[in-house]
């Protein structure tokens, strides 16, 4: 029986639920899974198919990389993370990127400056530049939190 359900053409090596389910359509004995999930184990077929393991986790427990990629001029950032939920990406990219990001426009205005001779503009830039980073630090542009208030007043 856990020949036809794992290994026949129909049962397709689908692993030990899929097999597991299959089987308990149409019997059951005592200690049915485990003996499912031992003889999947087993199959010759399923362990050399099956990818390697991935890499153990760091010190710090991460497991993943993530990647930021700028477009234009193709530098990369990476963050080492425990987890890649959207809640861990979206804070990666808050503590991680948004200050290197800020860092970098200021490190690139400096060369243009340089280059074009505008030091007496870079400070006026760098001024600019530092309240335009600031507002988006807090979360938006201007005074959106004055219309949110109002309109949940």
């Amino acid at each position: 029986m856990l020949h036809a359900a794992h290994d026949e053409f129909q049962g397709g090596h689908q692993g030990v639920a899929r097999t597991f389910d299959r089987l308990r359509r149409e019997f059951y004995w005592h200690n049915m899974y485990r003996d499912v999930e031992r003889y999947a184990k087993e199959c010759v077929d399923c362990s050399t198919a099956k990818g390697r393991p991935g890499n153990p986790a760091s010190r710090q427990g991460n497991t993943s990389l993530l990647l930021f990629q700028d477009s234009f001029t193709g530098f990369v950032l990476a963050k080492a993370m425990q987890d890649t939920s959207a809640l861990s990406v979206a804070q990666a990219y808050d503590n991680s990127l948004r200050p290197k990001l800020g860092q970098l426009v200021v490190a690139a205005l400096v060369c243009l400056c340089r280059m074009f001779g505008c030091i007496k503009r870079l400070f006026v830039l760098a001024d600019q530049l530092t309240q335009v980073l600031a507002a988006l630090h807090s979360g938006g542009m201007g005074r959106p939190h004055l219309a949110t208030t109002s309109m949940t007043s």
